[in-house]
């Protein structure tokens, strides 16, 4: 009697690879893709170095540097990690290049760099970690 359900799996199982199309397709929604999606005008990018260090890590966190943008009035809609892109020494206590990006509005630039965090648009290799 065990036998019979792992024969009904696997009856179940070769008919759906034998059917081929008897499993339908699920559409897949725009922007997910692999198509990138436009940048809203409505947001701008900004970063700043997170401190880490090769070998070491460390650095502060995205949580407090998106707590340094809003205690100075910014609201911020997205954060990620990301990599400054430049090349650099493999060397022990060196900058490892790990940066914080934010998403804020384009009225909020000017209180955002005198913070220390720059628009994305001004590092020509910055990328983000997703």
């Amino acid at each position: 009697m065990k036998i019979l359900p792992s024969v009904l799996f696997l009856l179940l199982i070769s008919s759906a690879i034998a059917g081929g199309n008897s499993i339908p397709a699920v559409p897949v929604p725009d922007g997910l893709r692999g198509e990138a999606s436009p940048r809203r005008s409505d947001v701008l990018r900004v970063y700043t170095s997170i401190g880490s260090l090769q070998c070491q890590g460390g650095g502060v966190s995205l949580t407090t540097l998106q707590f340094r943008l809003e205690k100075a009035g910014i609201r911020v809609t997205a954060a990620t990690y990301g990599n400054d892109g430049l090349m650099r020494i493999a060397v022990c206590g060196a900058s490892d290049g790990k940066i914080g990006i934010f998403d804020i509005s384009p009225t909020q630039a000017e209180t955002a760099r005198s913070l220390g965090f720059l628009p994305l648009s001004e590092l020509s290799d910055g990328q983000t970690s997703n």
